[in-house]
């Protein structure tokens, strides 16, 4: 399975915010207290993260992108920002970038926005 690349942050170095879908069933019966149940065995955690980063860096994304993980089409390997647990992510939609060509070479020209499902964290 293909890891993110180690060139790149490890962790946001700008934005993260993590979601939860909800795991749960809520019934309203005739009478009495709303009935709840589990709706999975498994529920998806997401994740949004801001990266800056260089020229340099910004090819070695976009070639991790394009290339290793096929358009956001296979899942990677990366180490979770507040668990410090390898985690299975999967892009949710392609990355977001915005550029400042302007500023010299070595600089954090770019900041790209990745939306991810990961897939480490279950229910037993």
């Amino acid at each position: 399975m293909p890891t993110w690349p180690a060139s790149l942050q490890q962790s946001a170095n700008y934005d993260y915010n993590e979601t939860w879908d909800d795991g749960t069933i809520r019934s309203q019966p005739d009478q009495g207290p709303v009935m709840t149940r589990r709706r999975y065995t498994k529920i998806r955690k997401m994740a949004k993260m801001t990266i800056w980063v260089d020229r340099t860096q910004y090819t070695t994304f976009e070639t991790f992108y394009n290339s290793t993980i096929q358009g956001g089409s296979l899942s990677f390997t990366w180490e979770d920002p507040v668990t410090q647990i390898s985690s299975n992510l999967l892009f949710l939609s392609p990355p977001t970038t915005i550029s400042n060509k302007s500023l010299p070479v070595g600089y954090l020209t770019s900041s790209i926005t990745c939306f991810f499902s990961m897939s480490a964290f279950c229910i037993r």
